[in-house]
């Protein structure tokens, strides 16, 4: 864990859409843990290389390491590692959790409307599609 540090944050002009896709009926993600949302805005703002910062932290967070799995924290330490090019930079916290945070930052944009969006193919057709895409990309 981050000394000083317990929690990754959002940008608060955000919150309504963290917030829609965790509470909407409409929403696949409805009823999701607030770190499994967190982390699918990492991995689509990871996925379309977008990065927003967030400009000043916020008070309040959006969720803290206690409810994170090692897998989750082991994706931010990964992506770090894929920014820097560098293996210390988990042991630099306040430069590790600022990178998934600007990637959650522009991802939940494009989660959002593509989970929310008015589309004929659902959320979870798109995203298998696209796995299926990528798993056939890498295996060439």
């Amino acid at each position: 864990m981050a000394k000083g540090r317990d929690r990754v944050y959002t940008s608060l002009k955000n919150d309504h859409l963290f917030k829609e896709l965790k509470e909407s009926k409409d929403s696949p993600l409805k009823d999701k843990k607030t770190a499994e949302i967190f982390f699918l805005a990492v991995a689509t703002g990871f996925t379309l290389g977008k990065r927003q910062p967030l400009g000043k932290r916020e008070t309040g967070g959006y969720c803290r390491f206690e409810y994170m799995s090692e897998e989750q924290l082991g994706l931010i330490k990964a992506i770090a590692i894929h920014e820097k090019g560098d293996l210390s930079v988990v042991l630099d916290p306040e430069t590790m959790y600022p990178i998934a945070e600007e990637y959650a930052n522009a991802g939940i944009h494009f989660l959002h409307k593509d989970v929310m969006g008015d589309t004929e193919v659902s959320f979870i057709k798109k995203l298998e599609a696209s796995l299926a895409d990528k798993i056939k990309s890498s295996s060439k």
